[in-house]
């Protein structure tokens, strides 16, 4: 019994590397830039367990909320050092910059997902 549910763990964890290698492939060879298809944030997150498929597959939604999240953390640690601490105004700042880039980037990805004729996450492989 523990042999089949590991059995299937590891070919579930197969079946999405090989469907993430197969988008990065694609996303090459149309001449997108390593560093925008799979950005350093998606690698942590996936060393960590975390199943993200590239910005580009993601719905604009879910790049929002990635985007927004990692950037609050990221934008809460700039500004507290240099603001000199962590007060209400420097927690102001992040939400307001971490909104402004997440849907930005979110626009960003829809908007070249259309360009590229990308389709979707689950028609890979």
């Amino acid at each position: 019994m523990g042999d089949t549910l590991s059995s299937e763990k590891s070919s579930e964890n197969t079946s999405f590397e090989v469907r993430l290698q197969m988008a990065h492939d694609e996303l090459e060879k149309r001449g997108v830039w390593r560093s925008n298809y799979n950005p350093p944030i998606y690698s942590l997150l996936r060393r960590l367990g975390i199943k993200l498929p590239p910005p580009y597959f993601l719905s604009f939604h879910a790049n929002v909320i990635v985007n927004f999240v990692y950037m609050l953390a990221l934008a809460s640690i700039i500004f507290a050092f240099t603001q000199g601490g962590f007060d209400a105004s420097v927690f102001d700042k992040t939400l307001l910059w971490s909104i402004a880039y997440s849907i930005f980037m979110a626009v960003f990805y829809l908007w070249r997902r259309t360009q590229l004729k990308l389709g979707a996450w689950k028609n890979i492989g």
